[in-house]
């Protein structure tokens, strides 16, 4: 188990590092495909809604009105968004350094990303939801519950894709003929 988590950090630092190194350039791109997957679930609701990213790398929401036009309605700082998308640097990483076979960490890679992009999808959406269910309901307890959670989900989600995709790797294994390795 040692030699399991020493090959975990000593991988873990320097993909850490570039990843935080190609955090702001790929975020301008990603929060593109975020918005527009946001906007899917957005354009549903009644009135539509639709969302854009603004030059400060924020998010500026509009309410779509009966002949098309446009009305502002919320306005989120890039600067806040830091801890929606604080995992996109850090779950790959921790995949990517997790005790598999290659193969298999790159194959979790994929399937990481592709869950923390819908839930970053998600997390948009529900979010300008929830300014608009506090707007007109500003005691609820459950959209202000949520606006919670997705404010704060970042970090926590990060690390249960990772749990859930890499929990087999820091399994004790059977080794020297089937005993199992101690910890």
């Amino acid at each position: 188990m040692r030699r399991r988590v020493l090959f975990f950090i000593v991988q873990f630092i320097p993909l850490f590092v570039l990843c935080l190194w190609l955090f702001p350039r790929v975020l301008p791109k990603y929060q593109e495909i975020v918005v527009r997957g946001s906007n899917v679930g957005l354009n549903r609701l009644d009135p539509p809604m639709r969302m854009m990213v603004t030059e400060d790398g924020g998010w500026r929401a509009f309410v779509i009105r009966p002949d098309g036009s446009e009305e502002f309605y919320w306005y989120r700082p890039g600067t806040y968004l830091v801890l929606v998308y604080l995992g996109l640097p850090l779950l790959p990483p921790l995949l990517l350094a997790t005790p598999l076979k290659l193969a298999s960490r790159l194959r979790r890679l994929g399937l990481g990303m592709v869950l923390q992009l819908a839930m970053h999808m998600l997390a948009g959406f529900v979010l300008v939801w929830t300014v608009r269910c506090l707007a007109n309901t500003p005691d609820s307890t459950t959209c202000m519950a949520l606006k919670t959670t997705v404010n704060d989900y970042g970090q926590v989600m990060t690390f249960v894709i990772w749990g859930l995709l890499a929990w087999d790797a820091w399994l004790p294994r059977a080794e020297h003929g089937g005993a199992i390795e101690a910890a």
